[in-house]
């Protein structure tokens, strides 16, 4: 009895640690990269890496092809209770921005992009509204 209860338990132990050591090797391979880049193009993503630590970043191409070719895109953050925070957006190439969050209180907050000279057909400037988690 006490030699099957022993067998029982280091298969127990056996299984147990190869199910750990497969776990770890799975989160080991899907870590994401520190370079925070969309995958391809096709993914529908604008705003990234969403939470974000130290910066996000803003995919133009991907909200609105007409945002692209206009110089005056505005870049607003507040936070989820409406506080406007102070930021810079630092244009990376023609389609994409990045925006330095690491003085950011955790938390949600919106990130409105707006674009004055896009006004889609009426006399309102193109407005898109994103949220986002501070880390």
């Amino acid at each position: 009895m006490q030699k099957n209860l022993l067998i029982i338990l280091l298969l127990v132990l056996f299984c147990t640690s190869a199910l750990v050591s497969s776990a770890d090797a799975y989160i080991k391979h899907t870590k994401v990269s520190k370079n925070y880049e969309p995958v391809n193009d096709a993914v529908d993503v604008v705003v990234y890496p969403n939470p974000a630590e130290e910066n996000i970043f803003v995919r133009l191409d991907l909200i609105n092809p007409s945002f692209t070719n206009s110089s005056e895109v505005e870049f607003e953050i507040r936070s989820i209770l409406g506080t406007s925070m102070p930021i810079e957006a630092e244009r990376m190439d023609a389609n994409r921005f990045r925006i330095l969050i690491a003085d950011f209180p955790v938390g949600y907050y919106l990130l409105i992009v707006q674009c004055k000279e896009c006004s889609n057909g009426s006399n309102h400037p193109s407005k898109e509204v994103f949220k986002f988690l501070k880390k």
